[in-house]
C-alpha cells in the first residue's frame, strides 16, 4: 500500500494523489504583472497562478542546500508582485477536483482532491516568511523577530494571517505539506530553489519528507541501546500525523520514520524494532547563504 493510502487511513484526510493536470509554470505571457493576474484562472483541471513570480526569487537566491540570501531577496520585485497577488486571490476560483477512493474500502464516501489550492498556500506561506526574515535582516535567527510566528500580518485573499494559522489551514490539506515550508533556520526543512507545482505535487510532498527524514542530522539511529535521537522539529509533527493520541508514544513521528526511511535497513528496523526516543535542540541559526554572509561581515 502505498504511503499516501496510509496517511489517509491514519490521519482521515482526503485524497493525497494528485492527478494529471497543467503545470503552473510560465502560463502566463512574461508581459503579465502581478497585477493582471492576481486571481487564479481555471484552465481545464489546472490552474493559472502566476508561481513563475516566485521562481524568479527563489531561484537566485536560494541554494541547493536552502540557504538564502536575504540582502538580495530583500529587495526582489519579483517577490513583491508574487505577494501582490497571493494577497487579492480569489480562493473560489482554485477547483475543487474529484479524488481517489480509498484503498479496500467499498462504501467510502467520495474524496475531494484540493491540491491546487493547496499548492498556492504552501508559495504562499514560504513567500510571506522569507519576505519578512528579509526585512527583518541581518538577524541572527528567525526567533530574533518578534511575534514572528503569532502576528497576523500576512495578507493573504484578502485576509491577515499569522504562519501559525496558515500552517494550520495546510496541515488540513495534507500534512506532509509541513515539510515543504521553511522555517528560515538551518535545522528546519529543506526550503528548495523553486515554487511547488499543481503537476506532480504528490511526488513533491513525498520527496520532502524523505529528503529531511533521511538527513543524518535529523534522525541518528543507535541500534546497540535500541535508541532514536531526533531533531527537535519532529516533535511539531507528531499532532498533525497522529491526532489525538498519546503524545509521549510518538505515534506520528513513528509512522513517519517507518514509512519515509530510504537509508539502508532502517526503514526495516523502524516497523519491526521497539526503540526508545530522544530529541535534540534543532538548530536556530538563519539559513543564509555563504555569499550573503561574505556581504554583511565586510
Amino acid at each position: 500500500m502505498k504511503r499516501s493510502a496510509v496517511i489517509l487511513s491514519l490521519v482521515g484526510l482526503g485524497t493525497l494523489t494528485a492527478l494529471a493536470a497543467q503545470p503552473a509554470a510560465a502560463q502566463t505571457g512574461g508581459g503579465e504583472t502581478a497585477s493582471t493576474v492576481a486571481a487564479p484562472k481555471v484552465h481545464g483541471q489546472g490552474i493559472i497562478f502566476p508561481h513563475y513570480l516566485l521562481d524568479r526569487a527563489l531561484e537566485p537566491n536560494v541554494d541547493k542546500s536552502g540557504r538564502v540570501n536575504y540582502v538580495a531577496l530583500k529587495a526582489d520585485k519579483n517577490l513583491d508582485e508574487y505577494l501582490q497577488a497571493v494577497a487579492t486571490a480569489d480562493l473560489s476560483k482554485f477547483p475543487v477536483l474529484p479524488g481517489a477512493p480509498k484503498p479496500d474500502d467499498k462504501e467510502a464516501k467520495p474524496t475531494q482532491n484540493r491540491n491546487p489550492e493547496l499548492v498556492f498556500w504552501i508559495n504562499a506561506y514560504n513567500a510571506h516568511i522569507l519576505k519578512t526574515l528579509a526585512n527583518a535582516y541581518p538577524i541572527n535567527s528567525p526567533d530574533d523577530v518578534k511575534d514572528l510566528d503569532t502576528a497576523k500580518t500576512h495578507r493573504v485573499a484578502g485576509q491577515d494571517w499569522s504562519l501559525r494559522d496558515m500552517r494550520k489551514k495546510i496541515t488540513s490539506f495534507d500534512p506532509r505539506a509541513l515539510f515543504a515550508l521553511t522555517n528560515g533556520t538551518v535545522g528546519g526543512p529543506l526550503l528548495q530553489p523553486v515554487a511547488y507545482r499543481y503537476a506532480g505535487i504528490d511526488q513533491q510532498l513525498e520527496n520532502a519528507v524523505q529528503t529531511f527524514v533521511d538527513d543524518p542530522r535529523n534522525v541518528e539511529l543507535l541500534r546497540i541501546n535500541n535508541r532514536v535521537t531526533l531533531n527537535s522539529y519532529f516533535s511539531e509533527f507528531n499532532e498533525a500525523f497522529a491526532p489525538n493520541t498519546d503524545p509521549k508514544r510518538m505515534i506520528g513521528v513513528r509512522f513517519l520514520l517507518s514509512s519515509y526511511s530510504r537509508r539502508r535497513g532502517e526503514r526495516s528496523y523502524f516497523t519491526t524494532n521497539e526503540y526508545s526516543i530522544d530529541t535534540k535542540k534543532s538548530d536556530r541559526t538563519l539559513n543564509i547563504k555563504s555569499s550573503d554572509l561574505a556581504v554583511t561581515s565586510g
